[in-house]
């Protein structure tokens, strides 16, 4: 057919995992996200600490989607947790609101790691 074109893919698709798989599906492929992933061999000591706690438990490398769903996991309890015992829909969205500045929350399994204004 000699039809070759290139595809462009939304965050769903922004994983190691495809640049990873045998046959090179990933040539000719591009995937865009509007979130930054700090790579397992990130110089900064935070990140260093969190991907090495996350191989430990999990066995392998953390990719975006490990990375992304774990920081959305800890807003949504730092959100619990500033909403407090009488947690509505208006408190939980005041929290959410609030939010700026937050260390990981303490009831975390992994390694608290600080959220600053887009870093990891």
């Amino acid at each position: 057919m000699g039809w070759n074109p290139d595809f462009v893919g939304q965050v769903a698709t922004y994983s190691t995992a495809i640049a990873e798989a045998p046959g090179s599906p990933a040539e000719g492929f591009y995937a865009m996200t509007p979130a930054l992933y700090a790579y397992p061999d990130d110089p900064r000591p935070a990140v260093q600490a969190f991907a090495a706690k996350y191989k430990a438990r999990y066995g392998f490398d953390v990719n975006f989607l490990g990375e992304t769903g774990y920081t959305a996991a800890q807003f949504v309890l730092a959100m619990l947790d500033k909403a407090a015992r009488d947690l509505t829909l208006d408190s939980f969205i005041n929290a959410s609101a609030r939010l700026y500045r937050i260390t990981l929350h303490k009831r975390a399994r992994l390694p608290r790691v600080p959220i600053t204004g887009g870093e990891f």
